[in-house]
């Protein structure tokens, strides 16, 4: 059950949910190669959504008049991102990855500015193997934490009892 939230939780901005989930699911002895894989799946198959959905929207304006501002405000501060997109993509796809917030609106962003679909799915996969990689290690490390701090109170409180 915690792995099929993880997945779904990674389909969107999925940091939070990967650090509480994998902290619960680590401290149960969970497995660790799976919780990576459906963390990656999940964050896979989101970035393709929003970079497909860049895509579509690629000659479209926004309806509403704020977002219609802000996107073209917003578009115009990435053109700034764009020499350095085309000359590093795998950095700029993990720096996208890691910046909170930004996973679904960076897709969309590469999308837009007619990056190529198999550049981005070649590359994509290894971004969300080092994103998924990193933060279920975080999630480990909190989890192993946990039962350190959880055993020194448990051995102090049978001390004193």
């Amino acid at each position: 059950m915690l792995i099929l939230l993880v997945f779904l939780g990674t389909l969107l901005e999925g940091e939070l949910s990967m650090l509480i989930l994998g902290s619960v699911h680590f401290s149960r002895g969970g497995s660790f190669v799976l919780f990576v894989c459906a963390a990656w799946l999940g964050a896979y198959l989101g970035d393709w959504f929003w970079f497909v959905r860049g895509q579509n929207q690629q000659d479209q304006p926004a309806s509403n008049p704020f977002w219609k501002r802000w996107l073209k405000r917003w578009l115009h501060k990435m053109e700034e991102f764009r020499p350095l997109v085309n000359r590093f993509p795998l950095f700029s796809l993990t720096f996208l990855r890691y910046q909170m917030y930004l996973r679904a609106w960076g897709c969309s962003y590469l999308g837009r500015t007619g990056f190529a679909r198999p550049q981005f799915l070649r590359l994509n996969a290894l971004a969300c193997l080092f994103w998924a990689l990193g933060i279920s290690l975080i999630a480990y490390y909190v989890a192993q934490l946990y039962q350190s701090i959880q055993g020194l109170l448990d051995e102090i409180l049978s001390r004193n009892i």
